[in-house]
């Protein structure tokens, strides 16, 4: 089995140049060079490289002498764009398209060297293939996860290549070996790519996994610490043939020749499309996950402490919750959606739902409708000014201009091309009922909030939506509302996000 990437062609008039660009020389200047000079030396470096017709090990070598100042460098890049609110500044979108090129010209040596590999495969070669592999498969994980946390389309053919090298590697008993660097090549600094315990499968498992939580649903800066668990969680996940007797929560079907991340047996009706289709198995990694909140609630903290993340014990248990939901039975669309052709107004955050439902203008956006059901709407608008929508953003929708405001909630959102943002919203309510309310004392500053009325279909009691870390069990708060004002207690956290806490309570 032999691999055919798409990478550049080689510049036929030079065979062999005499003297190949120094890859050492360049790595020295790295170090020294301001963020914006390193990138643009290492992208013209790469993109001539890669376009010359050299030897297999030279290439390799000026590549390993690079990866790592090209790793920093990355690392760097992503400061400026990871947990930034869309639409991205300018300064943020062009480091992140900065990373798309750094990752693809690196990848297209690499890739270049695999092919030569797999071509005239030699016993030392056979050696050195799956540090080849791991290379590949790392850059392009990396590449996925550089598009989730911007909230952009994943590269055209990233997933079918991961899809494809890690059938290779299990097809040859390659997926669980460690990873080690090969006895001729130099050794890079340490970085996240070199760790010794790699193996094949568990970086595959890894974005895998990080892909089944959808991440285009995760809050702004939700995506790294997702990544530290998925790291940790990986090692119960299972990659196996199809089988057909394989049915229930928490399979999902890898089909190898698609361009995507795996989805629900349940909904695919077990559709196999090539003999390289797999079975990705998660139910020991929800056992995992539901003994760790289980010995959480009776009081111990081993197991939560043992986790490579700093978040406090409610938002941890929480973010379990929703992963182990995730890596289960993700959650369906309930309605079916029609194409939409209108505009709807948008009002983002609590101060500015009270004020439009005072009658103010000030704050509203407009978006275009792509399609809708009775329990939500998909959006686009241009990207180019600004908004403040995100996800986990408390809204308000109000359509043709003149209808009634309704409560909704931002569940996804996505940076398009040609400057276009979409974002997916879930209606909350038929109608917006916004109070003022008053936390701890009657005479305490007011606060906007909304009242949410009890869904019986939906199992969901009535909740008031306050602002993120309003929430305490038992806190007393006084209530204005059309009716009059009315002193309540808060009892138990419904849900929430980065901007609301939907929260159930009583009368007192």
């Amino acid at each position: 089995m032999t691999f055919r990437f798409a990478v550049p062609d080689l510049d036929t008039a030079v065979q062999m140049p005499p003297h190949r660009p120094d890859a050492e020389a360049l790595a020295a200047e790295l170090t020294h060079a301001s963020l914006e000079n390193a990138v643009a030396a290492l992208e013209d470096w790469l993109h001539t490289v890669n376009r010359l017709a050299l030897r297999s090990e030279d290439r390799l070598s000026d590549l390993e002498i690079l990866h790592g100042p090209c790793q920093r460098l990355l690392d760097e890049l992503a400061l400026q764009y990871e947990s930034r609110r869309l639409p991205l500044a300018a300064e943020a979108r062009e480091a992140a398209a900065q990373a798309r090129n750094l990752l693809l010209e690196l990848g297209y040596g690499y890739k270049r060297v695999l092919m030569e590999h797999t071509v005239r495969l030699t016993a030392e070669g056979r050696r050195a293939l799956p540090f080849l592999l791991s290379r590949v498969m790392r850059l392009l994980a990396n590449t996925l996860q550089a598009a989730y946390s911007t909230y952009s389309p994943t590269p055209a053919g990233t997933w079918q290549e991961l899809h494809h090298l890690y059938h290779y590697a299990s097809f040859y008993g390659l997926d669980s070996h460690p990873i080690d660097l090969p006895a001729d090549q130099p050794t890079p600094a340490p970085d996240a790519t070199t760790r010794k315990r790699d193996t094949l499968a568990s970086i595959y498992r890894e974005v895998l996994l990080f892909a089944l939580m959808d991440p285009y649903h995760l809050q702004p800066g939700e995506a790294r610490t997702v990544i530290g668990l998925v790291s940790h969680f990986q090692q119960f996940l299972q990659v196996q043939p199809y089988r057909e007797d394989a049915q229930g929560a928490g399979l999902f079907l890898i089909q190898a020749n698609q361009d995507r991340p795996p989805r629900p047996l349940s909904t695919l009706g077990g559709t196999v499309l090539s003999p390289m289709d797999k079975l990705l198995d998660s139910r020991d990694l929800v056992a995992h996950l539901q003994l760790i909140r289980r010995r959480s609630e009776e009081g111990s903290a081993a197991e939560l402490a043992a986790l490579p993340v700093s978040e406090g014990r409610p938002v941890l248990l929480d973010l379990l919750a929703r992963l182990e939901r995730h890596w289960s039975d993700p959650p369906r669309r309930g309605f079916q959606r029609q194409p939409g052709r209108h505009a709807v107004d948008l009002a983002p955050g609590l101060p500015t739902i009270a004020a439009v439902a005072g009658g103010s203008e000030i704050g509203i956006e407009r978006w275009q409708v792509l399609n809708e059901s009775p329990g939500g709407l998909a959006l686009r608008r241009d990207g180019s000014g600004q908004t403040r929508v995100a996800v986990g953003e408390q809204i308000a929708v109000r359509h043709g201009g003149t209808g009634t405001w309704q409560p909704a909630l931002v569940r996804w959102v996505h940076d398009e091309q040609d400057a276009l943002l979409e974002c997916g919203v879930q209606l909350l309510a038929p109608r917006l009922q916004v109070l003022s309310l008053r936390l701890d004392a009657a005479d305490s500053p007011p606060r906007p909030a909304l009242q949410l009325p009890a869904m019986i279909s939906l199992q969901r009691p009535a909740l008031l939506v306050l602002a993120r870390g309003s929430f305490n069990p038992g806190r007393q708060c006084w209530v204005n509302g059309p009716e009059g004002t009315a002193v309540l207690r808060l009892m138990r956290m419904e849900d929430h996000t980065q901007s609301v806490e939907m929260v159930e309570f009583k009368l007192t």
